[in-house]
């Protein structure tokens, strides 16, 4: 069961979703994001890689 949510992003974020999109043919950015998360979910070695490195492409 998929249930709806809002999410913020930066302009710069959601132009390089909608640019994956049309790439890969991925039906709409709540697709593009689900992708994202179960990339995330599945690949337990990369966790540490994911979340624990510090970026700062959009500091608040």
């Amino acid at each position: 069961m998929i249930e709806e949510y809002s999410i913020e992003l930066k302009e710069s974020q959601h132009q390089y979703l909608q640019e994956m999109i049309e790439k890969y043919g991925i039906e709409d950015l709540s697709k593009a994001i689900r992708i994202l998360v179960d990339y995330a979910t599945e690949e337990k070695e990369l966790e540490t890689k994911i979340w624990e490195d510090e970026r700062c492409l959009h500091c608040d």
